[in-house]
């Protein structure tokens, strides 16, 4: 447990070092990239402000329209997936799912989770979905049935004895 502590304490101290080489020689090669990542950062803050309150002004007009709540939420919804955010029901996606109970090897979707599709394709989770546990039901065991033994082809087999035929019109003039 105290190496564990030392390793966390190194790291930190790591960390420190690191943001200490970028800000004191911004000459070299780390400082211009760590620069450029939170150049890139700024602007990109800017233009999601710049939505977001974009995104807001139209729901507001719309509201001072006297918008229904349909309208309202289909606009709300075409904001999201404007941003990338999307509702997610596939609980192959474990992290995106807290399980609240239950027991067994099934999971169920009670609640999907809330995502964004990032720009390389991949998920970071907004809000973790709910699912639940259960049992999967076993398939009944099956007794083994008796079969009949196959008829031999090309014999003729007879009828029971026990059970009336039907006689053909044919059959009865022939009889009389």
């Amino acid at each position: 447990m105290r190496t564990k502590r030392y390793l966390e304490r190194i790291e930190i101290l790591l960390n420190k070092l690191d943001a200490a080489i970028v800000v004191r020689d911004p000459g070299n090669a780390r400082s211009a990239e760590v620069f450029e990542g939170l150049r890139r950062t700024i602007i990109q803050s800017g233009k999601s402000h710049r939505s977001h309150v974009a995104h807001l002004l139209a729901l507001q007009e719309s509201l001072d329209r006297g918008a229904t709540l349909d309208l309202i939420r289909n606009r709300v919804n075409d904001f999201l997936k404007e941003l990338g955010v999307e509702k997610l029901s596939n609980l192959q996606i474990k992290d995106a799912f807290e399980i609240v109970g239950g027991t067994g090897d099934g999971v169920e979707l009670i609640e999907p989770a809330v995502v964004e599709r990032l720009s390389d394709g991949s998920l970071s989770v907004i809000q973790l979905g709910k699912a639940k546990r259960f049992d999967i039901p076993k398939p009944p065991q099956e007794a083994p049935q008796e079969t009949a033994p196959a008829p031999i082809v090309g014999v003729p087999v007879e009828a029971p004895k026990n059970i009336e035929t039907s006689t053909t019109t044919e059959q009865q003039g022939a009889q009389s």
